[in-house]
């Protein structure tokens, strides 16, 4: 998305509406019709906006660990809070897969890429944190086959936020994957595709 990744920062940008305008803009640009889109975590929140505001351009919605909606019990992990390498390791099941996967020290352009994807997402995501109030009544006019992919020990965002987006759009189901964090793309690769694919 604009402003992660190492991509070029948006500096208009102070909404997830925002990014999802851009992606809008993007598709229409590509003349994309008819996509799957995926969206993890704070890219779920994205790609739950966009689905709000663009439904035409969509086939399928898929939503992995999305942030976005504000859960009814407990909250989403602020990871403004923890240092951004404590927040990552939380965001997957345990510290040996963290290790496995990033090793005892991330490399400083990791490092560093972490820190300005974060910058990024303090920016549009901040008051309130990771949520949008006006999200919710928006998603029961949304007529997108929508998977629901829930890492079972995910940390990061609860699982009660799965079970509203199930409960807010009308053709959407919930799919757990067993013993993934949050970042089941990471963890899981191949399961996240085959349900992507069976989306």
């Amino acid at each position: 998305m604009p402003g992660w990744g190492g991509s070029e920062r948006p500096a208009w940008a102070r909404d997830p509406r925002d990014i999802a305008i851009i992606v809008t803009r993007l598709l229409a640009r590509l003349e994309l019709d008819a996509v799957t889109l995926v969206g993890l975590g704070c890219g779920g929140y994205v790609a739950a906006e966009l689905a709000t505001m663009n439904p035409s351009r969509l086939a399928r919605l898929v939503l992995v660990g999305s942030a976005g909606l504000q859960p009814k019990t407990g909250e989403i992990m602020d990871q403004m809070m923890l240092s951004h390498r404590k927040y990552i390791e939380e965001s997957f099941r345990d510290a040996e897969t963290y290790h496995d996967y990033v090793g005892e020290e991330p490399p400083d352009d990791i490092r560093q890429l972490w820190d300005l994807s974060r910058e990024m997402t303090a920016r549009v995501t901040w008051k309130p944190y990771m949520f949008n109030r006006r999200l919710e009544p928006l998603l029961g006019d949304l007529d997108v086959p929508t998977l629901i992919v829930w890492g079972e020990k995910d940390k990061v965002v609860p699982f009660e936020c799965a079970k509203q987006f199930e409960a807010a759009i009308p053709n959407a189901r919930i799919e757990v994957v067993a013993g993934a964090g949050h970042v089941v793309e990471l963890e899981e690769p191949d399961q996240l595709a085959a349900l992507v694919g069976s989306a």
